[in-house]
């Protein structure tokens, strides 16, 4: 057997020579599971380094297909992920469209979105659409107001609603906007209380619908729902924390380079 690291992750690959190891590996090469000279991965801790790399791998291929925010930690060493930024200015909000609870289930997925002066909701999601693959599609009545459905790359949304007619029992997209909380490091979001894109940008709403001040780094979410109960509430995406998989990934390498040799 041989052995290659991969971005600090350890592999194993058959090797041709493997015969010619037989008396320092002695019944071990039987199971395939010998790695320098002699250690056995069917032993608990090697079973357990294996499962650990595995994880570790998974997170960074995952971490590699999105951006991180570092400025955004949600808790667990985990900071936002993104798709891709859009727009320039001195504000920031985010765009969340969650297929979690979509037919068939999807990923959540988030953009940012930079701007100065006056801008709406309906704004940052036109300007995510000409950027990107998300297709969005309107009320045929109420126009950019209100949306009818999102599709994103393989996903496709499940939603009928058609609310200039007859919404009852449809499924259809719920709009939620929440302000990050930097002191506890999450996303709490609630209703939107104008049901619709022309919030503004930044501002804090009332259950009435009135402004009541504003707040950095807010995030608009949307998330499939089945009228009229509304309970399900959009995942905001998460990547580790490049620090955070950094240290894992040593933490395996060093146990690694801990373990026990078999003498010949």
């Amino acid at each position: 057997m041989k052995v290659f690291s991969t971005f600090g992750v350890f592999a194993i690959a058959p090797s041709a020579d493997a015969g010619a190891r037989r008396a320092s590996i002695g019944t071990d090469r039987q199971k395939g599971l010998v790695v320098r000279a002699g250690f056995s991965w069917a032993k608990p801790t090697g079973l357990a380094l294996i499962c650990g790399a595995a994880v570790v791998l998974a997170a960074w291929v995952d971490s590699a297909r999105a951006t991180p925010v570092d400025s955004i930690a949600l808790g667990n060493g985990q900071v936002l992920s993104i798709q891709g930024d859009v727009g320039t200015g001195s504000n920031t909000a985010f765009l969340v469209v969650d297929f979690t609870y979509n037919t068939p289930a999807g990923p959540s997925y988030a953009w940012e979105y930079n701007w100065s002066g006056t801008q709406y909701e309906s704004d940052m999601i036109s300007a995510v659409a000409a950027s990107s693959s998300l297709a969005v599609f309107y009320d045929p009545t109420y126009g950019s107001a209100l949306i009818d459905n999102f599709n994103y790359g393989t996903n496709v949304g499940s939603a009928d609603y058609n609310g200039a007619t007859d919404p009852t029992g449809s499924i259809y997209w719920a709009n939620y906007y929440a302000p990050y909380d930097s002191s506890t490091k999450s996303v709490d979001f609630a209703l939107a209380p104008l049901g619709n894109t022309t919030m503004q940008l930044g501002t804090l709403y009332d259950s009435s619908g009135n402004p009541t001040g504003s707040a950095p780094d807010m995030f608009y979410g949307w998330t499939i729902n089945d009228y009229p109960t509304v309970s399900a509430v959009p995942n905001v995406p998460t990547v580790p924390e490049p620090r955070t998989l950094t240290i894992v990934v040593l933490g395996i390498a060093w146990l690694l380079a801990r373990c026990p040799r078999r003498r010949a």
